[in-house]
């Protein structure tokens, strides 16, 4: 993440998993850079499994050395080499019950707050699950989006990278929760709970 999106710029927030209440704090820079080394070894992985997985369409041979090709271009791939994605912001859509029957569809269970709902709506844009026409037609209003880093976008919109930022905001007030644990919660909740790691880190989207 580049200086302007690792700012901090909020305080830390409390967020409630079952019984437990944790503290989201401001994820320092040391974590940040790990986070985005994480990220550029899971696009490397997602990237070299592309062609792995398609090798039989060019035959063993050629397939191999293509492999090879690739697993030496990665290997010298920085954060600067990744490419942007689109990334949503709902904080000004209209939570609808056509909205939520959607969500909840989709995810099995929703927030009970309108600020959750829209965290969680933000993060199934961000993966595709429901467009932005889509929730045009549920609420009447529009999201904006803009291209924003990888890493930036893999922090909220791929399940391990949001698994990384809820455990690293988490850790330092709650140092005997494991990825594992968090892991174990629902979709729902580490979407939500990822949204608002970020929310106390890095400016909104509109300020990028």
């Amino acid at each position: 993440m580049s200086d302007k999106e690792a700012r901090a710029v909020g305080a830390s927030a409390s967020v409630q998993v079952g019984e437990e209440i944790y503290e989201v704090s401001p994820i320092g820079f040391r974590q940040l850079q790990e986070i985005q080394r994480e990220a550029v070894r899971y696009y490397k992985r997602q990237y070299l499994q592309t062609f792995a997985d398609n090798m039989d369409l060019l035959g063993n041979g050629d397939g191999h050395k293509l492999l090879r090709e690739k697993l030496d271009e990665v290997a010298k791939w920085g954060i600067g080499d990744l490419p942007t994605r689109w990334a949503h912001d709902a904080s000004q859509v209209e939570v609808t019950p056509k909205l939520k029957s959607r969500l909840v569809e989709e995810f099995g269970e929703i927030p009970d707050t309108d600020k959750g709902v829209r965290a969680l709506l933000a993060t199934a844009l961000d993966t595709e699950q429901i467009t932005v026409e889509e929730v045009a037609k549920l609420t009447k209003t529009n999201p904006r989006r803009g291209q924003v880093p990888y890493d930036t976008w893999w922090v909220t919109a791929v399940y391990e990278g949001m698994v990384s930022l809820v455990w690293s905001s988490l850790h330092a007030k709650h140092p005997e929760l494991t990825k594992e644990d968090i892991s174990n919660w629902s979709l729902a909740k580490i979407a939500g709970v990822a949204r608002e790691a970020e929310r106390v880190t890095t400016p909104d989207l509109g300020n990028m």
